[in-house]
């Protein structure tokens, strides 16, 4: 029985019982970042992101790496009730796909249906729905008074970073294609070979002699000259900048991605293994930045072609214990993922950032797995764990009893 004095009310709606052992409501201080209340908000400012700038024709590839990233969503989450929360949101959009059953809170006065994971995946609009939808999901059980955002209120959160100032320069090399017709860009599976298209090259050290580049487009971190941007940005620029600068949504996706490696299982489940392979296929596809995608991708080749050296084409480093690693290598154990998102921005920085070194594993705990400085405004709601390590128990599988559906009824 809950006592009356810990029952909340908002708008009028009584909360559902929430997990407030040992953050509960209105505490400050450290928090583990596997809170959603931590992890939730640059998860959510990511997803939406990438939904603002996904295609709205794209290509065949595409739209099967935004299915396989959905799916492997709920195993990725750092919170385990997250986790079987949204694998039952996924179910019940599945089972009431084209309806506007609340149970996918869907809203036939703004037109935003349930919809399949590969129905999402079709069309940029579609995406953005769904995301939406499944924002609103976790909003009904902990903050009711907060309604269903429309598309228009979305692209004017997420398509645009107001007062944005470029401190760094843009490095890439070759878009990848993402949009039916698109032109002027590399698929994965065509020429060139995959894996060689942007290769890691060591630094140019800065000269010695006057370059014959103007000194105010020559730039030198760390005795390093950065190589041209690929941005119409320049560093320095300041204003309404669109969320598909890297500059923009990488901030919110490393902090995610990071975390997801903090918290994922030390040793996973089959299932986790493949969402978490699923889940690092689907990236490149994702990023709103084309030249992410396809930097990324030949990241990945990367570490598959030199799984198990130290080769510098991935970023490994010999005193941290960092080799190259396949995606089965990576998705194997909490410290192989911990090191390998660790190389993937390391990949990145060496390019745009020379002065900063690549981080130790010790060094993400510190800046990853807790949050400082963190007051709680709401409460965590309770529910089922989904099962995500193979030593757990008093958990529960997506494909077991209670019935897939939609897990907590609204009343």
């Amino acid at each position: 029985m809950t006592n009356t004095s810990q029952l909340n009310v908002d708008c009028g709606v009584p909360l559902p019982t929430f997990s407030v052992e040992p953050f509960p409501v209105g505490t400050c201080g450290s928090i583990p970042a596997s809170d959603p209340r931590a992890f939730g908000p640059d998860a959510w400012q990511m997803l939406h992101i990438f939904a603002q700038n996904y295609p709205e024709d794209p290509q065949p590839q595409v739209a099967q790496a935004c299915e396989s990233f959905i799916n492997a969503l709920p195993y990725m989450l750092p919170c385990e009730v997250c986790g079987y929360t949204f694998g039952e949101f996924i179910l019940a959009n599945i089972e009431h796909a084209d309806t506007f059953s609340p149970a996918c809170q869907a809203s036939q006065d703004l037109n935003m249906p349930c919809q399949t994971p590969a129905q999402a995946c079709a069309t940029q609009s579609s995406l953005v729905n769904f995301f939406l939808r499944a924002h609103h999901r976790v909003d009904q059980r902990t903050q009711p008074c907060k309604s269903l955002w429309t598309p228009a209120m979305a692209a004017e959160a997420y398509a645009y970073q107001p007062d944005f100032c470029a401190t760094c320069i843009v490095w890439g090399t070759v878009p990848l294609c993402k949009s039916v017709g698109e032109t002027d860009c590399q698929a994965v599976n065509t020429t060139e070979p995959c894996g060689t298209v942007a290769p890691y090259l060591a630094p140019t050290p800065a000269p010695l002699t006057a370059s014959p580049t103007p000194s105010s487009e020559l730039i030198v971190e760390c005795g390093v000259v950065l190589p041209p941007s690929i941005s119409d940005w320049p560093m320095g620029q300041c204003g309404n900048r669109t969320t598909g600068d890297p500059r923009v949504f990488g901030p919110y996706t490393w902090r995610t991605v990071h975390r997801f490696a903090q918290f994922y299982p030390i040793d996973p489940t089959t299932e986790v293994q493949e969402a978490c392979v699923n889940f690092i296929n689907a990236l490149p596809f994702l990023l709103p930045c084309p030249h992410c995608g396809h930097d990324f991708v030949d990241f990945i080749v990367a570490n598959l072609e030199n799984a198990g050296t130290f080769n510098a084409a991935c970023a490994a480093n010999v005193t941290y214990g960092m080799p190259c690693e396949s995606l089965e290598q990576a998705c194997a154990t909490r410290p192989n993922l911990v090191s390998f998102f660790l190389r993937a921005h390391h990949n990145v920085d060496r390019n745009n950032k020379p002065c900063k070194p690549l981080w130790s594993r010790e060094e993400a705990i510190d800046a990853f797995a807790v949050m400082t400085n963190f007051c709680a405004t709401d409460g965590v709601s309770a529910g089922y764990e989904l099962c995500r390590g193979k030593d757990e128990s008093a958990c529960e599988e997506l494909a077991t009893s209670p019935p897939c559906g939609y897990l907590v009824p609204l009343p």
